[in-house]
């Protein structure tokens, strides 16, 4: 979802009792303490796993 929709989004989650939100907008800012966020930067974890799935060069 756009960023400028995750607040409200979250805020509304967190008024139906969701207890854990993931974010990937890196905006979502959450005061309730019963509720965790998760943010996660999706580029760096595609990253991370191109980097964990290719080819190990042979080494000398």
């Amino acid at each position: 979802m756009p960023p400028r929709y995750a607040q409200s989004v979250a805020d509304r989650l967190v008024a139906a009792g969701v207890r854990t939100i993931v974010d990937y907008t890196g905006t979502v800012e959450v005061e309730a303490e019963r509720v965790r966020v998760v943010h996660v930067d999706a580029i760096r974890a595609f990253q991370s796993s191109a980097y964990a799935l290719a080819p190990q060069a042979a080494g000398p």
